[in-house]
């Protein structure tokens, strides 16, 4: 359950090279047959079908991966393990098999809620043009000041800027969910 280093010279130098070392991991002695392995973040996700017996189960495995000083290093894991990591896409849940193992069951669950709350927030339509948003916390200084607050100026390109209207900034998706999560957070509580 530890991490493996490879060294510079032995290291993955682009996408390709990098799925296809994920690829080999399952293929010692031909055991396993990959469906599918998708990389989200710096995490593979991979479905993968023993070959021993027929009709054998296709499970989920999670591969942590990092790069440091042009050393790629990995540490792999299965769904009963329960990982940490949620971010398996739909189509590689949807090819698993059903399972009686409690902590695989509990990942693959996780992974689907965290897809449906994205979805909810991606469609939320809670954003308005002109709207201050609080940013407190998500953002550190620029040119020596806190951002903890944006109007909104452009919601399909993401932009945004400061309340004083000298600077625009154009945020990432992930940003913008986790504004969009917030002003529903605060919406539901004053509903409640």
């Amino acid at each position: 359950m530890g991490w493996t280093i490879l060294y510079r010279y032995n290291s993955p130098k682009n996408y390709a090279e990098e799925k296809q070392l994920i690829i080999d991991l399952f293929r010692p002695a031909e055991k396993f047959d990959v469906l599918q392995a998708s990389k989200v973040g710096s995490v593979w996700y991979v479905a993968a079908r023993l070959k021993l017996e027929e009709n054998s189960p296709v499970i989920a495995c999670v591969i942590q991966t990092s790069r440091k000083n042009g050393e790629f290093g990995y540490k792999d894991m299965d769904e009963t393990m329960h990982p940490y990591f949620y971010g398996a896409p739909l189509s590689l849940l949807n090819k698993l098999t059903p399972t009686d193992n409690a902590r695989a069951n509990d990942w693959r669950n996780e992974c689907r809620k965290r897809h449906a709350e994205k979805e909810k927030i991606s469609k939320s339509d809670i954003l308005k043009i002109g709207m201050k948003v609080d940013t407190t916390g998500m953002f550190g200084k620029y040119d020596g000041m806190e951002i903890n607050t944006l109007v909104v100026k452009d919601i399909e390109n993401r932009r945004f800027y400061w309340p004083d209207g000298d600077r625009t900034f154009q945020l990432m998706h992930k940003q913008v969910r986790e504004i969009k999560a917030r002003l529903l957070e605060k919406q539901e509580q004053t509903q409640a």
